[in-house]
């Protein structure tokens, strides 16, 4: 079936959660583990990413302020063009 509906074997993305905050990188442990089994990994790097949430609030926090930087930077810009002509 999911070779049907997506065109491969493999699965993109699986959403888990823990029962606290305070259990959760306990819980992200657990699924490490579970998934090197599961992928025959014995040493080295995983080929898979766990993230939580806080990583990605931390990563949508970081692309919000380049993007105000960028828009800041870009009227600067057209207010000196502006001044000048």
């Amino acid at each position: 079936m999911l070779y049907r509906l997506k065109g491969g074997r493999s699965i993109d993305l699986i959403t888990a959660s823990a029962v606290s905050a305070d259990a959760l990188e306990a819980a992200e442990e657990e699924m490490r583990a579970i998934l090197r089994e599961a992928h025959r990994l014995e040493s080295g790097d995983d080929d898979f990413t766990i993230q939580n949430q806080t990583e990605i609030i931390e990563v949508v926090t970081r692309s919000s302020k380049l993007m105000t930087s960028f828009l800041a930077a870009i009227a600067g810009i057209a207010l000196i063009v502006g001044a000048s002509a």
